[in-house]
């Protein structure tokens, strides 16, 4: 890391400030680096968007972007054309330029000045910010999170379902057991007692089959 002006100029290296906007002095150089963060803060894209909904016809991402191109991305570009590449191409012949930028949108926009095959984005020497790091790591999470309430939903649904399903088949067993228990001690005839319990004889016997184990066990069959 560089920390003072004598580190610059051990390593011979021209520290200038973003607005450098029209100088001409710097062209001898070949290789720049833009070192400067200008892009607008959460906050600031908030009022933006405020201030551009008040505002009829105006479209928030357009105002965003716009503000982008003039605070930022024109500001890289004004910054690195100080160097050689604003020379013709008399001037400076074969000359291979290279320029460092903070991410991938001032590449694009710093290559679009040029024509095909001008301009060529490196990103092997690329990287994630922290920012970008916490970012994914915050989407991971949340998506895990997502995923385990939606788990647990389905936990919750299907218990509620053998609930719902085991309340109807303890009334369906006290209602096959009441019939027979009712048979049993000859309290009535079989279609008399079908009708004290309210169901039709298809019903009562496929009760009868559901629960057949358990009613042998109870001596009822």
């Amino acid at each position: 890391m560089l920390l003072s002006s004598d580190d610059f100029a051990a390593l011979d290296i021209e520290h200038l400030t973003p607005k450098v906007h029209g100088l001409n002095c710097y062209s001898h150089l070949n290789k720049a680096a833009v070192l400067f963060a200008a892009n607008p803060k959460p906050d600031e894209k908030h009022l933006i968007r405020i201030a551009a909904r008040a505002i009829d016809g105006m479209n928030p991402d357009d105002a965003i972007h716009s503000i982008l191109i003039e605070r930022y991305l024109e500001s890289c570009y004004q910054f690195l054309a100080r160097i050689g590449f604003r020379l013709s191409i008399e001037e400076s012949g074969d000359q291979v330029y290279t320029v460092v930028v903070p991410d991938i949108r001032a590449a694009n926009y710093l290559a679009s000045w040029f024509e095909d095959g001008c301009a060529t984005i490196d990103v092997s020497h690329s990287y994630g910010t922290k920012e970008l790091e916490c970012s994914e790591l915050r989407a991971k999470v949340r998506s895990e999170k997502q995923a385990k309430v939606k788990a647990e939903k389905a936990v919750t649904k299907l218990n509620k379902a053998k609930e719902r399903k085991s309340a109807v088949d303890d009334k369906q067993r006290a209602i096959v057991k009441a019939i027979l228990l009712d048979k049993k001690n000859k309290v009535g005839r079989m279609k008399d007692l079908l009708i004290k319990h309210g169901i039709t004889a298809p019903t009562f016997a496929k009760y009868k089959a559901k629960f057949k184990p358990e009613l042998k066990e109870l001596g009822l069959l």
